[in-house]
């Protein structure tokens, strides 16, 4: 009995080297991301990984931070790029960028052409809240280090809206991540100013399951995320 499980044993190694190593030419990656950040890093990041990569097929999956550790936990997903924030002791975070707030203003603005700028300085403008989880309470903390009253004049969690709002004279809102164009999607124009801040800018990285292992081809992909990942621009 003893040297049956001992053949067991290695038998079942062996066929996991052998999946292992075929994974490469025929995978697949679950991939989630923070809603938010997954149209701004994702698209790039995925395109010159399946470009060096065309067995490979990468899926993207969008969610809270709620939904992205639930499907992470499950398995529904090997790993997901979100905020090191209300992350639990049983996954693992990788930082790869920082995420830096930044006033979204109207192109119209006086301080649009600003390389940065305070709170203080838009205190008597409205603020548009882009309200969706993390995001709402990092933005929170930046008002409360500021001293500046927390009175959203407008609450919405669909980050193209709020673009268009603001490039549309509405009021101000709050970004952590930049795209790569001035151009709200109804064709307004905005601009994006540094904000003056003491609050440290979010981690935005890689998340996975402390325990268990990837397939080679979800290793692969990590290992390409870590230094491929990247916002399309950075403010100057």
């Amino acid at each position: 009995m003893a040297e049956a499980r001992s053949l067991l044993d290695r038998a079942s190694d062996l066929t996991t080297v052998m999946l292992d190593a075929v994974s490469l030419r025929a995978g697949r990656v679950l991939l989630g991301s923070l809603v938010s950040a997954a149209p701004i890093v994702m698209p790039a990041a995925v395109r010159s990984f399946v470009t060096k990569n065309p067995q490979i097929d990468v899926e993207i999956r969008t969610g809270s931070q709620d939904e992205l550790l639930s499907w992470l936990r499950t398995g529904a997903i090997h790993a997901a790029v979100t905020y090191d924030i209300e992350l639990g002791r049983d996954v693992r975070f990788s930082k790869i960028l920082d995420a830096v707030p930044h006033l979204l203003l109207p192109a119209s603005h006086p301080l649009a052409g600003e390389e940065e700028a305070a709170l203080e300085d838009v205190v008597d403008d409205h603020y548009i809240l882009l309200d969706l989880p993390l995001s709402r309470e990092y933005f929170t903390s930046l008002f409360l280090a500021a001293g500046v009253p927390y009175q959203p004049a407008r609450r919405h969690s669909d980050l193209s809206l709020v673009r268009s709002l603001v490039g549309n004279d509405f009021g101000y809102s709050l970004v952590n991540l930049l795209p790569a164009t001035d151009i709200a999607q109804d064709g307004s124009r905005v601009a994006y100013v540094r904000l003056r801040t003491t609050v440290p800018p979010l981690a935005l990285g890689l998340v996975e399951r402390v325990e268990g292992s990837h397939p080679r081809a979800v290793d692969a992909f990590l290992n390409h995320a870590r230094s491929s990942l990247a916002l399309p621009r950075q403010s100057t």
